[in-house]
């Protein structure tokens, strides 16, 4: 008897190791998902000046030769990607000759950490070849004004309201999601401030998805 009266005020009194575990573990969790919260807001600044510094070697590159970098491949405002045929003319490689014959440098940035597919923020380089990472391991998008006529059409836009004037270089990193199209524009990171255009569309079919749904049942007693 002694010994179940005891048992039971133990169960009372003396505090659970796995209630405090559990506490333990959320504070654990919290922390970790804030920490992670920073590292990614870190990664956009990240992008933010990269797309900054990105844009205006472009410019510079217009300014010295009167022409953007691939330039011969399109008559009309094109959008590339920052591979080698991009990088090397705006980093001055022999192999980007024709393009800046001053082999002048326009453009510099970190070294990007990791190797191969896991290269993620910065230069992939050798002495002939190079290729600049965002923040999550993708090419970031550079959209040229190629028919100089002042005017860039926003990539991914809706409607009319994607001009800009202006502007003869723009460019965006793809974000976290590393997704282009309606799903994935909405962390992208830009070098310009999208028009309401750039989002209408995700915003649509998020606002048709969030109404709530009617069931036959609920119409037919309407």
């Amino acid at each position: 008897m002694r010994l179940l009266l005891l048992s039971f005020f133990v169960s009372i009194f003396v505090p659970s190791c796995d209630s405090d575990s559990s506490v333990a573990n959320e504070d654990v969790s919290s922390e970790s998902a804030g920490e992670e919260k920073l590292r990614e807001e870190q990664k956009k600044a990240e992008a933010r000046q990269c797309l900054v510094n990105l844009v205006s070697a472009c410019e510079a590159f217009f300014d010295e030769y009167q022409s953007f970098p691939m330039a011969t491949i399109s008559a009309s405002d094109a959008e590339q990607v920052t591979d080698n045929r991009l990088m090397a003319p705006l980093l001055g490689f022999r192999v980007a000759q024709d393009e800046n014959p001053k082999f002048l440098t326009f453009f510099e940035w970190k070294v990007a950490n990791g190797t191969g597919n896991s290269a993620v923020g910065g230069l992939v380089r050798t002495e002939y070849r190079a290729e600049l990472l965002d923040p999550w391991g993708n090419w970031y998008r550079v959209v040229f004004d190629y028919d100089y006529d002042n005017k860039l059409q926003e990539p991914q836009a809706v409607g009319s309201s994607g001009i800009i004037l202006d502007r003869k270089v723009i460019a965006y990193s793809l974000g976290p999601d590393g997704m282009a199209g309606s799903e994935g524009r909405r962390d992208n990171i830009y070098s310009w401030v999208p028009s309401k255009g750039t989002f209408q569309e995700s915003e649509e079919r998020t606002s048709e998805e969030s109404r709530p749904q009617i069931s036959d049942e609920q119409k037919d007693g309407c």
